[in-house]
C-alpha cells in the first residue's frame, strides 16, 4: 500500500521563493518513491502535477500586518474558514506522514500538527524563518519583550510535536539547540536551498533582455534579486549607496532591483531624490527564466541585509543563485554566509556606509581578485545543487520509515 503524506504549506508555490522550491522540490522526491501526495497551497503559481491532490486555499492572506490585533483579528477569520477544512481532510485521508511549512501564520500550524497527532502521523516541520525574530522585527518590537516570548514558547511546542525539524543552515540549528536545549538537537536536520547549476552555466549574452531594460551595452550591472521588503533587506541602505557611488565617486553602473514588494515605490521615489533615477531599475516580478538570464549577465551580486540573528542564520536562495552564476558576491558580515564563503566574498560593515560604498566600488572596478573569486563560489555551490539536496530530502524520509 502506498505511503500518504500530506503537505501544508500555505503559500503560492514558486521557484522565486527558497520555501516554495523546497516545497515544488519535495513533491518531486515523495513521486519518485511512489508515495500519495496531498498539497494544501494558495491558489496561483506554479500548478502542481496532476498526480498530486491540490487543495486550493482562496482568499488566504500572506501580508502581515504591523498592528497586532489586526494580526489575532486574521488569525480568527483563519481560525474559522481553514481550521475545519485542513483539520478534517488529514484526519480523514489516514496519512502516515504530514510536513507542515512554518511562519505561515498559526492557524495552518495549528490545524496540521493536531491533526496528525489525533492521527499518530509522524510529523516533518519544515522551518525557514525564525518566527520570533521575524515577527518583532517587522514589528519594531524588542528581543526581550512580550511577544518575542510567547512566539519562543509556541516554536518550542512545534518542536516537542515534530519527529523531523527541517532548517536551512548549520548556524540555524546550533543556536537552536542553544535556545531549547542539546535534547532537540536529534531532530534537526539541515536542508539547504538548492539550485540547478546547469541553469547558470555561462551562455551567449542576453543583449536583448539587457536592452530591455535600458541599459547600454558595455556598463557595469549590480544585481539584487528577491523581494522588495522595508528594513529586513537593507533595500533603502542599498539605494542610498549606490547613489554615492555614482554621484560623488563616478562609478559608471547601473543597479538592477528584481523582484516586487511593499516598498517599491518608495525605492523610486529615492532613486529620484538622490538622482540616480535613470541608473535604479525596478523590474518588477518577472519570470524566473529570466531572472535566471539577468543574474548572469549581471557583473555584482548583492545581499544586501542588515545584521540581526534571523539575517545571521539565513541562506537566502538568492546568494545560492549567485553562487552557481560565479557573481561577484557584496554582502555584510554574516555569520552564515562568512560560514560558507570564507574569503571568497566582498564583505562590508552595516554600520559604515563609506564600507558598503568601498566594498561596491572595488568590486566593480577591480577586475584581479574578483575574478579569482567568481570560480571560488561556482566550486562552493556544487554542494547546493538539486541533485545533492534531492538525495538529502529522499534519505530524510526513506528513515522516517
Amino acid at each position: 500500500m502506498k505511503k500518504r503524506v500530506a503537505i501544508v504549506s500555505p503559500m503560492v508555490l514558486s521557484s522565486a521563493s527558497g520555501a516554495g522550491r523546497k516545497t515544488l522540490l519535495t513533491l518531486d522526491v515523495l513521486r519518485e518513491l511512489g508515495y500519495d501526495v496531498t498539497l494544501f497551497a494558495i491558489k496561483g503559481g506554479i500548478t502542481p502535477p496532476r498526480d498530486v491532490r491540490t487543495i486550493e486555499l482562496d482568499d488566504y492572506e500572506v501580508r502581515y500586518d504591523k498592528a497586532l490585533s489586526r494580526e489575532i483579528e486574521k488569525e480568527f477569520f483563519f481560525l474559522r474558514k481553514y481550521f475545519p477544512k485542513i483539520f478534517s481532510t488529514i484526519v480523514g485521508g489516514h496519512f502516515d506522514v504530514v510536513q507542515i511549512s512554518g511562519g505561515a501564520r498559526a492557524v495552518p500550524q495549528a490545524a496540521a500538527f493536531l491533526a496528525a497527532k489525533t492521527t499518530r502521523a509522524k510529523t516533518v516541520y519544515l522551518y525557514n524563518d525564525l518566527i520570533p525574530e521575524t515577527a518583532t522585527l517587522m514589528r519594531g518590537l524588542s528581543y526581550n519583550g512580550l511577544l518575542c516570548k510567547l512566539l519562543i514558547v509556541f516554536e518550542r511546542i512545534l518542536f516537542k510535536l515534530s519527529n523531523v525539524v527541517i532548517v536551512v543552515s548549520d548556524t540555524m540549528k546550533s543556536y537552536l539547540v542553544r535556545r531549547h536545549g542539546k535534547k532537540f538537537g536529534h531532530r534537526i536536520e539541515v536542508v539547504y536551498p538548492y539550485v540547478n547549476l546547469r541553469e547558470f552555466a555561462r551562455r551567449p549574452r542576453a543583449k536583448d533582455l539587457i536592452r530591455k531594460f535600458g541599459i547600454p551595452e558595455g556598463e557595469a550591472i549590480i544585481i539584487y534579486v528577491g523581494k522588495l521588503e522595508p528594513v529586513i533587506r537593507g533595500l533603502e541602505d542599498l539605494v542610498s549607496v549606490f547613489a554615492k557611488l555614482v554621484r560623488q565617486r563616478r562609478v559608471r553602473a547601473y543597479l538592477l532591483l528584481v523582484g516586487e514588494g511593499s516598498i517599491r515605490k518608495k525605492l523610486e521615489q529615492m532613486a529620484a531624490r538622490e538622482k540616480v533615477k535613470d541608473r535604479v531599475i525596478l523590474t518588477g516580478n518577472i519570470v524566473h527564466e529570466e531572472a535566471v538570464e539577468l543574474v548572469r549577465e549581471a557583473n555584482v551580486a548583492v545581499i544586501s541585509y542588515p545584521e540581526s540573528i534571523d539575517t545571521h542564520i539565513a541562506i537566502p536562495t538568492k546568494i545560492v543563485e549567485y553562487m552557481a552564476a560565479g557573481k561577484i558576491i557584496v554582502v555584510s558580515k554574516l555569520a552564515q554566509t562568512k560560514r560558507m564563503l570564507g574569503e571568497n566574498a566582498m564583505y562590508y560593515d552595516t554600520k559604515n556606509p563609506c564600507s558598503f560604498a568601498d566594498a561596491l566600488e572595488k568590486a566593480v572596478t577591480r577586475v584581479d581578485k574578483p575574478r579569482r573569486l567568481s570560480q571560488k563560489v561556482r566550486e562552493i555551490a556544487a554542494m547546493f545543487d538539486q541533485k545533492v539536496i534531492k538525495r538529502k530530502i529522499e534519505k530524510l524520509y526513506r528513515n522516517l520509515g
